[in-house]
Formats: C-alpha cells, structure tokens, sequence
C-alpha cells in the first residue's frame, strides 16, 4: 500500500551531468523562440523565463551560457565550482 511505484533505477551520476548539461544546451532554442516571436509577443515571458533558468544554472555550475544555436555550454577555466 505505501510502496514507491517507482521500480526504476535512479540515475548514474554521469547521466544526471549529462541531463543538467542537455538542459542548459536547450537555451539556444529558446532565445531563437524569443527572437523570432519578439518582445511584443505574449510567448516573450515565457521563453524568458527558460532563458534565464538555464543561464542561472549554467553560471551556478561555472559554465559558458549557450546563446547562438550551435552553442554548447563548456566549463569555465578557472571558475570555482
């Protein structure tokens, strides 16, 4: 009755990197979204809020913060981590 019925395995640390790093990737989509529907667009808000998630996570980890649609987020050199 108050079993979890939820049998999958967690995640290994290399794939919960490797979804944290995917997540942040997405900005790239995002600002193409906020760009094309523009700053009048009721969607603008919203792909904000996206945006932004992702560069406060990018720059919380000390990663760069994709922004152009080929952009992968790298580690910083030298930031503290």
């Amino acid at each position: 009755m108050f079993e979890n019925p939820d049998t999958s395995p967690s995640p290994s640390p290399v794939d919960a990197a490797a979804k944290v790093l995917d997540f942040i990737n997405e900005r790239s989509g995002y600002v193409h979204a906020a760009r094309q529907g523009g700053v009048g667009s009721y969607d603008y808000a919203r792909w904000q809020g996206h945006m932004e998630a992702r560069r406060q996570l990018a720059h919380s980890l000390g990663h760069t913060v994709p922004y152009e649609p080929n952009d992968r987020t790298q580690p910083i050199e030298g930031a503290a981590k």
